[in-house]
């Protein structure tokens, strides 16, 4: 397969004469050179749309969006969007506006903790509000995350109705990602081209009843520069930034020309319900203006002259809702229609990046169309019980320890991921070992260990609500004056006086001065140690922890944190116990609960694979939140699968 980082494009005349000067004088002087012909080029185009500004706000002709416009739809209860870089900026202003009109929407974040993806879902919604709204991790750095992240919407929705293209870098020094572009490029321009083709069959199948809509946000910047499309990685020719940025926002509003194009044509026999536009929001002062020299040194500038991300976020809202918008391959400006430049329309060079387009399309199918044991897997998440072996039993599960013995001889590294929470690990590795396997403490990820090592860093004190068996494990933790509860599998230790002694407690907690509590001890006031319905034993399905910590949630008004299957704290904590570098797709959970092993780890960028042995039940596979990425027979079978075909990775 032809890599992304060598398709290339014919040079432009503006490319041949600075590669020219870049070749036979000093490159350092030239690379100078660049620097400043194009800073003057940005910079006069901004002190041109500066004057753009100041008549937009003297203006009353100037189209404004209000909160109740009669062309934008305020009932949006049906529609699901996505908006990439909605954690701030323009981004979420768009988001915080679609939410409030009932929509289903998914921003994108990059490297946020669960806290801070809290803070941002408060933000954008409130009690008011009759949308939802989920945050959603992406690297736009990487085309594995991209990946991944389309891997994780479709585990949730099956169409998408709206899709802002809005994350971005601005300025930024010259820098390569790990798959070989340039930043700008390939953040500003080439992953969102890849969410666009991954994401085409769920915005065609929201269009069948009203055309689905993509926004993609460009820049008035484009006005200054022509592309040097044969050089993506810009290491033959001088590096500006001020170019690279513009040029990725050309690529942008050009290809956003060629889609609308395509799409009209009805490709191979298909027709498709999607109007794709491109818009510039206006000089708006966001944080990406913080790498503009003159605002990063007079930032009154950016205050007094710039739009509030509010202004800003109005021509993306006309574009992905107005009524008004009916047409495709259009840009705007201030909720109206106007001719981008001149270069934009370029027949030659559209033509090149239509091909450079269709190849990556071409490519991104080839990515999508790889079965699941085919894409890379560096490492493997395995749940024990009904896994390797059912609940109340005393032996394996048939081909479970042939198939750990030809992972392991392998030198594919896993671990085993548990929410067995009525014994101490210890006891469970002598288990597990007794029935035939030979485990080590080190390759079990369990609740107990990893609720323990939490309390520690956060000086939480328990009150403990778990099986007696359990309790060695806390034994180092101190539990003088509680200030939250654990609670884990009690089994028949879930007595009514134990659960209201917990109840009361955490009323007393609730209770407690907020503004003298850190935000570790607010939302840490319950922690339980898994949320599962059921489990198999002794061959019928029994209640399991998840039925209890919910009573407490209802009876009390405290939201638990759940460190255990499902919650991304405990995939985390699985993820780097291997030591090295690994990616959440490029890992494969096996296990028998269809959320807490296979959403659970869907959520998180993974591929979730369903056995049909423990608790599976034949309504798994229907079911109407969770898609498994497969479902085999057993831990053999799935295993077997991933190792047949281990030396076929799929080549970037």
């Amino acid at each position: 397969m032809q890599k992304l980082t060598e398709l290339s494009l014919f040079p432009t005349n503006d490319y041949r004469l600075w590669t020219f000067l870049y070749r036979w004088l000093p490159q350092g002087f030239v690379e100078r050179l660049f620097v400043v012909y194009t800073f003057i080029q940005l910079y006069w185009l901004g002190v041109k749309y500066l004057l753009v500004e100041l008549h937009r706000y003297l203006s009353t002709s100037v189209r404004k969006l209000t909160p109740n416009d009669p062309d934008i739809p305020n009932d949006l209860q049906d529609y699901i969007a996505i908006v990439t870089g909605g954690t701030q900026g323009i981004g979420l202003c768009v988001a915080r506006d679609f939410v409030r009109r009932g929509c289903t929407v998914v921003v994108t974040a990059f490297d946020l903790t669960p806290t801070e993806q809290d803070k941002v879902i408060k933000l954008i919604q409130d009690d008011h509000q009759r949308g939802s709204i989920h945050v959603f991790d992406i690297d736009l750095r990487d085309i594995s995350s991209v990946c991944s992240f389309v891997n994780r919407f479709y585990s949730k929705f099956d169409r998408l109705d709206i899709l802002v293209n809005n994350a971005a870098v601005m300025y930024v020094p010259q820098n390569y990602t790990k798959d070989g572009f340039e930043y700008h490029y390939q953040i500003n321009y080439l992953s969102h081209t890849l969410l666009i083709w991954l994401l085409m069959p769920a915005l065609n199948r929201a269009g069948k009843k009203k055309p689905a809509r993509i926004v993609n946000v460009s820049s008035s910047t484009h006005f200054a520069r022509d592309l040097f499309l044969d050089d993506l990685q810009v290491r033959s020719s001088p590096y500006s930034r001020f170019h690279s940025y513009a040029q990725s926002k050309l690529c942008v509003l050009m290809n956003t020309y060629f889609l609308a194009n395509w799409l009209s044509k009805e490709p191979n026999n298909q027709q498709y319900h999607i109007l794709v536009n491109a818009i510039h929001p206006g000089v708006v002062n966001t944080p990406l203006y913080q790498n503009v020299w003159i605002v990063r040194r007079y930032p009154l500038i950016g205050r007094l002259l710039f739009r509030s991300v509010e202004e800003g976020a109005e021509t993306v809202i006309y574009a992905a809702l107005s009524s008004e918008v009916e047409t495709s391959g259009n840009y705007y400006e201030d909720c109206r229609s106007i001719r981008s430049s001149r270069f934009s329309y370029h027949i030659l060079y559209d033509f090149n990046l239509k091909t450079f387009s269709l190849k990556l399309a071409k490519f991104v199918r080839n990515i999508m169309e790889q079965p699941w044991f085919e894409k890379p897997i560096k490492a493997v998440l395995l749940d024990i019980t009904g896994v390797l072996y059912e609940s109340g039993t005393k032996c394996a599960i048939p081909g479970s320890i042939e198939a750990i013995n030809r992972l392991r001889s392998s030198g594919l590294p896993f671990r085993l991921v548990t929410n067995e929470t009525q014994s101490p690990l210890a006891k469970l590795v002598n288990k597990l070992n007794g029935f035939g396997y030979d485990f080590k403490a080190s390759e079990i990820i369990a609740p107990g260990p990893t609720v323990c090592k939490y309390l520690k860093q956060n000086g939480l004190r328990p009150h403990l609500l778990i099986h007696s068996g359990l309790l060695p494990e806390f034994d180092d933790v101190s539990k003088d004056d509680p200030n939250c509860v654990v609670i884990g599998d009690a089994a028949h230790f879930f007595t009514y006086e134990a659960v209201n002694q917990a109840f009361q407690l955490l009323l007393r907690l609730k209770d407690r001065d907020e503004s003298k509590l850190n935000e570790i001890e607010r939302k840490s006031m319950l922690i339980s140690m898994g949320k599962n319905k059921y489990y198999k034993e002794n061959g019928a399905l029994t209640i399991d922890l998840g039925a209890y910590t919910t009573a407490l949630e209802f009876a009390t008004d405290v939201q638990s944190i759940i460190i255990g299957k499902p919650s991304a704290e405990y995939y985390n904590a699985a993820l780097q116990s291997f030591g090295e570098e690994i990616s959440p797709n490029e890992v494969v959970m096996i296990g028998d609960d269809i959320l807490g092993d296979v959403k659970g780890s869907q959520d998180m960028g993974m591929r979730g694979v369903l056995v049909k042995t423990g608790k599976y039940r034949p309504d798994n596979q229907n079911h109407p939140l969770v898609k498994p990425d497969a479902i085999v027979s057993n831990l053999k079978e799935g295993i077997d699968q991933i190792l047949q075909k281990r030396e076929q990775p799929l080549t970037i």
